[in-house]
């Protein structure tokens, strides 16, 4: 799995749970590209995984209420 950190002149800078990255043509990669986005080898294409990205969005949202509402 890897994690869209930015996207620089239509390059997405993307990395993987050890911090690696590897660049991008961002119109190479199916779905909605934007920073945060989780984003899938698969089938010898990259792809948006929207559904990992939705939870991974609403886990940090949780995290950060629960950091700011104690």
């Amino acid at each position: 799995m890897f994690v869209i950190d930015r996207i620089e002149e239509g390059i997405a800078v993307i990395m993987d749970e050890e911090n690696k990255t590897l660049k991008l043509n961002a119109d190479e990669i199916d779905g909605n590209v934007r920073d945060g986005s989780v984003v899938v080898y698969e089938n010898d294409k990259w792809r948006v995984d929207e559904e990992e990205t939705k939870n991974r969005k609403e886990k940090m949202r949780k995290r950060l209420n629960k950091l700011f509402n104690k």
